[in-house]
């Protein structure tokens, strides 16, 4: 009984060995449904992203630029600096070690003010030791004019005992002929003591060099040294500048040179302030072209008020406008309107957009536009004047890897 019950639950016992071909089948399947799956999901989101960082785009770039009522009367616009026309480069005109400087950068100093102090301890021993000479020559000179005297008074007494038979005519002679020399040596000595006076005023002068003062009124635009430092001409000490003789220096082409006169108007605006203008006018055209670039320099003065003119420091990038026409009161005070290209705004996600360019990519901005303006459209809200974006961006993504066109 207990071999047949043995038997019965043998046979009830599964042989893993012996499983179903269809369940593996199934199951092989399935996982390979989801592996394709996982990866076809993963080329779906990833490759857009990898496509976007390994390859760049290549777009066309344009500014965001602030327009004036001035834009409509322009007749040329060309780009330069703000330059100074009255400068001084302040050096020492002796080598020395720079004791102190008594201004610093964006003070205005006043012509003849002391600028800076150089050692002069060696100069001053120089001027007490040629005044020393000067002093012993002089007394040499007063020694021997003394032995003249007395030579002259002997020689007046042998003479007058020449006559009374009682000397010879030959100790006469003899104190003549000392006297000639004495009085040379009186000569000699006092052309010592006029060179040693000379050497005198001549240290003097050196001396003064050793203190350096401004040679213009303006303000100091450059500190090249400090205390302690050596100076070797032409080494900079200062450089100043006269800021009420600033103006625009721009490179007009050759060819649109017949279109500038001197005192025409102009409007200025800089780079560092694009959203403000300052009245100017043309002050001077070059005497001749630049060949290499065929270029004339042309400088425009700037004539706006006080308060604006605060705002303008030596060699800001500036752009000239220059106008065919004063412009009227109305002109002048009207606010400049911001205009964004025509095709750098896109619609995404029902906004409006433009694409700004930084660091090699493209960076998402909203915008609010007005009406068109120009060639392109006033920009209410948005990136600022002066910001680059991208022109007709398409189909592309934010902070998307780009390259500019004709850029190196």
């Amino acid at each position: 009984m207990s071999d047949e019950l043995t038997r019965d639950l043998a046979s009830l016992k599964i042989d893993r060995a012996t499983r179903p071909e269809g369940g593996r089948l199934v199951r092989t399947l399935v996982i390979v449904a989801l592996v394709g799956g996982t990866l076809v999901a993963a080329w779906l989101v990833g490759w857009p992203w990898l496509e976007a960082l390994l390859y760049k785009t290549t777009v066309e770039t344009g500014l965001i630029h602030t327009v004036s009522p001035a834009q409509g009367s322009v007749d040329l616009t060309s780009t330069g600096y703000v330059v100074p026309q009255v400068t001084a480069r302040v050096t020492g005109k002796l080598a020395g070690r720079l004791a102190e400087v008594r201004v610093r950068e964006g003070e205005l100093v006043a012509a003849g003010a002391v600028i800076a102090l150089l050692d002069d301890t060696d100069q001053r021993a120089a001027v007490r030791a040629a005044q020393t000479r000067v002093l012993a020559a002089r007394a040499r000179a007063q020694t021997v004019r003394a032995q003249v005297a007395e030579v002259e008074q002997q020689r007046r007494r042998e003479a007058a005992l020449v006559g009374q038979g009682v000397t010879a005519r030959a100790v006469v002679e003899d104190l003549d002929a000392r006297a000639r020399a004495l009085t040379a040596q009186v000569a000699a000595a006092d052309a010592e003591a006029r060179a040693a006076q000379a050497e005198v005023e001549s240290l003097r002068v050196s001396l003064g060099h050793m203190t350096v003062v401004a040679p213009i009124t303006g303000t100091v635009i450059e500190r090249a040294l400090e205390p302690g430092e050596l100076v070797v001409p032409p080494a900079l000490i200062v450089e100043l500048a006269d800021l009420g003789t600033l103006a625009v220096e721009s490179d007009v082409p050759e060819a649109r040179v017949g279109l500038v006169r001197l005192g025409r108007p102009a409007e200025i605006t800089l780079d560092a302030y694009p959203g403000e203008r300052l009245r100017g006018e043309v002050s001077e055209i070059a005497p001749r072209v630049d060949r290499a670039k065929a270029t004339i320099t042309v400088k425009v003065k700037l004539t706006d008020t006080p308060e604006k003119m605060a705002k303008v420091k030596p060699d800001m990038s500036a752009r000239v406008n220059f106008l065919a026409r004063e412009l009227t009161a109305a002109e002048a005070t009207a606010q400049p309107k911001v205009i964004v290209p025509l095709t750098a705004v896109v619609a995404r996600a029902g906004a409006n957009v433009v694409f700004v360019v930084e660091a090699g990519k493209a960076h998402s901005v909203a915008v609010k536009v007005g009406e068109p303006f120009a060639d392109g459209l006033e920009l209410l809200e948005g990136p600022p004047s002066g910001a680059k974006v991208v022109i007709a961006p398409g189909s592309l993504r934010d902070r998307q890897s780009i390259k500019e066109k004709n850029a190196d």
